[in-house]
């Protein structure tokens, strides 16, 4: 590291106040930090460290709808895996990749990145990223309306939880189970459904992403299960 000098040391100071920033709400300028954190690890050669930024940029992109700018960036990690040597490390966003066809509605796309995903986390043994591709394996079948085999991959992704660190392993279970909770719904299981997004909740404000829970979860009960659903249940 020291051989990099000044420039290094900026580079990852830019890198994580551009995180700090866009979990605030600030994500122009943290785009704007994370921009130039990848530029002056381009400059000084470090491979890593571009791909590190390189990929937080992508996946805000995806979280600001701008898919095809977060492709691109995340095709030319691939590339920088590829070149280091770092076959696990392709998996997140082979993963992010799947993400993008889902928003962009190609189910096709999306389970063939998913399964690449898949194969990777499994080789290497990683529980969570095991988990959140079966998740999205699990949304996939629910959109085309195979309920049931819906319902087994999200069983598969509820197991693989188990083996998730507590803090990760709420907010992952807390996404399965909502999952699930659709799932009975698309199965007529009215009563099942409630009970799994109650516990999704639970699972959400135990892994402190209560606002993403509740984003999602009563906003899809009062839709789904008609009158005031789970949010007139006492959630």
């Amino acid at each position: 590291l020291e051989a990099f000098g000044d420039q290094h040391n900026m580079a990852i100071a830019l890198h994580h106040l551009g995180i700090v920033k866009t979990q605030v709400g600030k994500r122009v300028e943290g785009l704007e930090d994370i921009e130039r954190s990848m530029d002056l690890f381009r400059e000084i050669g470090d491979r890593r460290g571009l791909r590190n930024s390189m990929s937080i940029l992508a996946n805000i992109h995806i979280a600001l709808g701008k898919y095809g700018r977060a492709r691109e960036l995340h095709a030319e990690c691939q590339g920088i895996f590829d070149e280091i040597g770092d076959p696990m490390g392709k998996a997140p966003g082979i993963h992010s990749l799947s993400l993008i066809a889902f928003r962009q509605e190609d189910s096709e796309a999306s389970e063939n990145y998913s399964r690449r995903a898949l194969e990777i986390f499994s080789q290497f043994g990683v529980p969570y990223g095991t988990s959140k591709v079966l998740n999205n394996l699990g949304e996939i079948e629910w959109v085309r309306g195979n309920f049931h085999h819906s319902k087994k991959i999200f069983m598969d992704a509820l197991a693989a939880t188990r083996n998730v660190p507590s803090l990760a392993r709420h907010r992952g279970t807390g996404n399965v189970l909502r999952g699930l909770g659709r799932t009975e719904v698309g199965l007529g299981e009215v009563a099942g459904a409630k009970g799994l997004l109650r516990a999704a909740l639970e699972r959400a404000v135990e892994g402190q992403c209560v606002d993403s829970a509740l984003a999602r979860c009563p906003r899809f009960a009062a839709s789904e299960l008609g009158g005031g659903g789970v949010v007139g249940g006492g959630w």
